[in-house]
């Protein structure tokens, strides 16, 4: 049963975080500074870097990922890290020993890491955006 569960949870993360993934970014301009950079140190050739990231941060509205969506995004990212933290916060339900797969050996092993710091980009961004526009949402 564990392995159907973190296969499904591995589906649900392929297919249903590249939003958050992608709004967290590409939607703040330092996060976009640290990609780009990024991927100009990855690769070396920051002249492909710049066509790369363009090509990235230019498909997030065909995503869906626009302003108006930002909020649920940033919603449905919070609900399910709260939902996951408190799941794994009682270690009998997944132990780094009983999963058998890495992603669940991963969300049992380093729940604190793995679900804190998404959580608390998301928190940093709320709030930054919260701070330049004057809103709380």
């Amino acid at each position: 049963m564990q392995r159907v569960v973190a296969y499904l949870l591995e589906l649900y993360a392929d297919e249903f975080l590249l939003l958050p993934a992608m709004h967290y970014r590409w939607s703040f301009p330092e996060s976009e500074r640290k990609a780009r950079a990024d991927f100009a140190a990855a690769t070396g050739d920051p002249a492909g870097a710049i066509k790369f990231a363009d090509r990235m941060s230019g498909s997030i509205a065909m995503l869906g990922v626009r302003p108006e969506s930002h909020a649920a995004i940033e919603m449905h990212l919070a609900d399910l890290l709260d939902a996951l933290s408190a799941h794994f916060a009682d270690t009998r339900r997944c132990s780094a020993r009983a999963c058998r797969s890495p992603t669940a050996r991963c969300w049992a092993r380093s729940t604190r890491t793995c679900i804190s710091t998404p959580y608390r980009v998301a928190c940093c961004a709320s709030a930054h955006r919260a701070s330049v526009t004057g809103s709380s949402g």
